[in-house]
């Protein structure tokens, strides 16, 4: 079948099925050269991936069937962002590309956290711990969840305790590598998990504030800043929500009236983060959304699970024609 097989890496698999343009042999849709190695797919299903070896293990020929390489077939249209971009945020469940400039080799990383993202170490370096490398091999500087499974030493693992916020361990040879991974046979089911998150593109949150704004300067407790100023501090956008409060600290009540006047930038809920009155945000997978200025840090929901209904209302947004309704 090799003499059969033109490799043409203009060719995605995310393009309509039956494209088999510059192939001899029209039962095989692309072979597709994604920087990591060639990924053959059959009738739209991938089926063979040789991958680019981690930490020196020779895995080339090993078949990648059943591990975390499987949820390349997770990326669709909704949630692949494409190459990584600076000065972005990013929201759980998208996927981006990075391309090493020197050897072409792209890999794809699935993000676990909300975070805005300035700087390529952030998701590629050691403290990468909110972004996933969709990669047969296990990556020393990938964040895994329970479940996922990788090649380390040609041998299989998986993943029992999420390993994330920091937490290192190999598979084997480390003195935690116990708690996270546990050795197993060769996989016979697909490690394809596409349920673990789903990212929608969602308007209209405090996640949309900062879109189309690049510029976020280092906050500074010298500065008088006023309403609607975004700003970087420890890794994060903020956004001033009330003017005056001038001695005031993102993610920090202020001492006169005890209340935030900053607001993280992300599609969560945030404790440290204060709400105006019709801000958008996630909780516990239900969006809710701010009936007042809600600035003392009171959740959408209390521990019983019952919905504060004098600071917060539920809602769901509606893809068809883009807005948001009051769930009843």
């Amino acid at each position: 079948m090799e003499s059969n097989i033109i490799a043409d890496s203009t060719i995605t698999p995310f393009e309509k099925k039956g494209n088999t343009r510059n192939l001899e042999n029209p039962s095989v849709q692309v072979l597709e050269n994604k920087g990591r190695g060639y990924i053959l797919y059959y009738k739209g299903d991938l089926i063979h991936q040789s991958l680019t070896p981690d930490e020196g293990d020779d895995n080339k020929d090993e078949n990648y069937f059943g591990t975390v390489a499987d949820q390349m077939d997770c990326i669709n249209s909704e949630n692949k962002f494409g190459e990584l971009q600076l000065g972005r945020l990013y929201m759980a469940g998208q996927y981006v590309s990075v391309t090493d400039p020197v050897t072409k080799k792209t890999t794809w990383y699935l993000c676990l956290v909300d975070i805005f993202v300035d700087q390529l170490g952030e998701v590629t370096g050691d403290s990468s711990y909110r972004w996933k490398v969709i990669d047969g091999n296990f990556h020393s500087t990938s964040a895994y969840l329970v479940g996922d499974v990788v090649i380390y030493n040609n041998d299989y693992y998986r993943c029992i305790k999420d390993m994330r916020n920091g937490d290192r361990a190999k598979p084997t040879g480390d003195y935690n590598s116990e708690t996270f991974w546990e050795k197993i046979d060769k996989p016979t089911e697909s490690n394809k998990r596409c349920d673990i998150y789903v990212a929608k593109d969602l308007t209209g949150t405090v996640a949309n504030k900062i879109d189309n704004i690049y510029d976020f300067p280092e906050f500074s407790e010298t500065e008088g800043y006023g309403k609607q100023k975004f700003v970087k501090y420890n890794g994060d956008i903020w956004n001033k929500v009330l003017n005056g409060y001038p001695k005031s600290i993102p993610g920090i009540k202020d001492s006169d009236d005890n209340i935030y006047v900053w607001q993280k930038i992300q599609l969560d809920w945030d404790e440290t983060s204060g709400y105006i009155k019709t801000d958008r945000i996630r909780y516990d997978s239900k969006y809710f959304e701010a009936k007042v200025d809600v600035l003392d840090g009171t959740p959408p929901m209390d521990a019983l699970g019952n919905l504060n209904s004098k600071y917060w209302v539920q809602v769901k947004y509606n893809t068809s024609n883009k807005t948001w309704t009051i769930v009843n």
